[in-house]
């Protein structure tokens, strides 16, 4: 799984109108063959964490443009996976 959504939940008490994605680092990694701490420092720069653990990160966010701006950068890093994916199956 590369990410998962949260959409005003019990679990961490999202508020109105906000968005809780989970990204589990390390599934991210293994999808699209990125070092795990270079995802790690990029969703850190990039985003409001709300919560982290060992594997993963909830980034919660506030605005449009805080979703457009995690959905392009998820696009970004599953592009060469994608190409890979394809290129298999075309073999």
């Amino acid at each position: 799984m590369v990410f998962g959504i949260n959409v005003s939940g019990d679990r961490l008490k999202t508020p109105q109108g906000e968005l809780d994605v989970w990204v589990p680092t390390k599934g991210l990694a293994e999808a699209t063959g990125l070092a795990e701490q270079m995802i790690r420092d990029v969703l850190k720069r990039d985003h409001k964490i709300e919560r982290s653990g060992n594997y993963d990160f909830v980034l919660r966010l506030r605005s449009p443009q805080e979703a457009d701006a995690l959905v392009r950068q998820l696009r970004e890093w599953m592009k060469p996976a994608a190409a890979s994916a394809t290129k298999s199956r075309r073999s």
